[in-house]
């Protein structure tokens, strides 16, 4: 999904979101105000979220965010954003590339799902 308008007409059933990038939280943003959509954020900018309102209020209004690192994570704390914050992570900076290794991520990540939107089993829509 490329535009949050096309997310919005795409998806119009889905228990949680979770966005990759900037359009993606805008795309969970315009899901969430308009259709009460709960979305997590994966941010992995090693910079703070800038003065940008429409970023501002897409990560302030996620129900949380994932970090693949407490760098970034640092970052996301020190703004003092009201949604929780995880470090889980990616497959890919994994020293064994395991399937202990991608289960231990999905299973965090489906915890952090299961906070969102506080239901016990659902998939989540990736965008």
């Amino acid at each position: 999904v490329k535009t949050p308008v096309m997310a919005y007409c795409l998806m119009p059933d889905v228990p949680v979101v979770h966005a990759h990038d900037s359009s993606g939280g805008q795309a969970g943003l315009l899901l969430t105000l308009t259709r009460s959509i709960p979305y997590v954020i994966t941010r992995r900018s090693s910079r703070p979220v800038g003065k940008n309102p429409i970023t501002r209020s897409a990560v302030s209004r996620s129900c949380g965010v994932i970090c693949p690192g407490p760098a970034a994570a640092a970052l996301i704390r020190q703004d003092d954003f009201d949604c929780p914050v995880d470090v889980i992570e990616d497959i890919s900076h994994e020293a064994d590339d395991t399937t202990d290794a991608a289960d231990r991520i999905a299973v965090a990540h489906m915890r952090v799902y299961r906070r969102a939107a506080d239901s016990s089993h659902f998939s989540a829509l990736l965008i």
